[in-house]
């Protein structure tokens, strides 16, 4: 799809109107990773521990068509360029790695952002709710998101053994992600002795023994998947097949009832009366 990955942005930039002319704005500043990731698709961190941008998005809707200018530091402009926003209809605004890019940005009457800007209409809201339908390329490239995902957690299940610690385990998930270039944005690995004890389980040094679980969300285009699986290194007894399938069970339901039209609470509510209805703890779902 790298030949078409601009494509939806006239369908991103509609929308972005839609909001200015909704709010009377005709600026639009973008900061917040979520929403960048949203626009440009790709990668804007550095550290992906900070939750925020080695860039800026200042978008004119005064203009036909609208005007996108990146504002980011000498150090990362040419990487950004080159790769990320290869491509990208754009004005630079590039400043020394030393100097502010709040200076550069525009404020006041008639400009709104999603981060605090003195004078500017706050958009934070507005933007989490214009975000959250997916394009038509959006949800193809989800898609591919979520199958590679899935091949690198069952790959990376396969390749475990009862004795590796759950550091070693999150090393091998980190690696197939990374091999279908996937961001691996959050890693958690519990083996036997944590699996039922704690829900996120961060790796520790603890071998994994008879029982491990892996959790991933990897990211690429701005879009993330959520991928669990679970390594029985022995035969299941009968009990622990019969929860497991009630679980499934549960998750069913969550899935059956996440359909387009349906609000988020009633998939909710449906999901969570089923841990009761498969035998489970009715406040099941407090634990997660």
């Amino acid at each position: 799809m790298a030949s078409d990955r601009w494509a939806d942005l006239p369908e991103k930039l509609d929308r972005l109107t839609g909001l200015a002319n909704r709010r009377d704005l005709q600026t639009i500043v973008l900061r917040d990773p979520a929403n960048l990731g949203w626009l440009l698709g790709c990668r804007v961190n550095v550290p992906q521990t900070l939750d925020t941008a080695c860039l800026d998005v200042i978008i004119d809707l005064s203009t036909t068509p609208s005007r996108i200018s990146i504002v980011t530091n000498a150090i990362e402009a040419p990487r950004l360029r080159d790769t990320e926003l290869a491509g990208l209809d754009s004005e630079w605004a590039v400043i020394p790695w030393w100097a502010s890019r709040d200076d550069q940005l525009p404020r006041g009457a008639g400009v709104g952002s999603d981060r605090p800007l003195s004078g500017s209409a706050p958009l934070a809201d507005d933007l989490s709710a214009l975000r959250r339908p997916l394009t038509g390329l959006q949800r193809h490239l989800l898609h591919e998101v979520c199958r590679d995902s899935a091949v690198a957690a069952t790959a990376a299940a396969q390749s475990l053994t009862p004795v590796m610690t759950e550091y070693q385990a999150a090393a091998v998930l980190a690696k197939e992600l990374l091999t279908r270039e996937l961001d691996p944005i959050v890693l958690m690995v519990g083996g036997q002795a944590r699996l039922q004890a704690h829900r996120h389980p961060l790796p520790t040094s603890k071998p994994l023994g008879r029982r491990a679980m892996l959790v991933a969300c990897g990211r690429r285009h701005g879009l993330v998947s959520s991928i669990t699986r679970i390594v029985s290194f022995d035969p299941l007894t009968s009990a622990e097949e019969d929860a497991y399938r009630r679980l499934l069970h549960v998750e069913e339901t969550f899935l059956d009832v996440s359909v387009v039209g349906a609000s988020i609470g009633a998939a909710f509510t449906a999901g969570i009366t089923a841990y009761a209805a498969q035998g489970f703890d009715p406040a099941e779902w407090h634990r997660h």
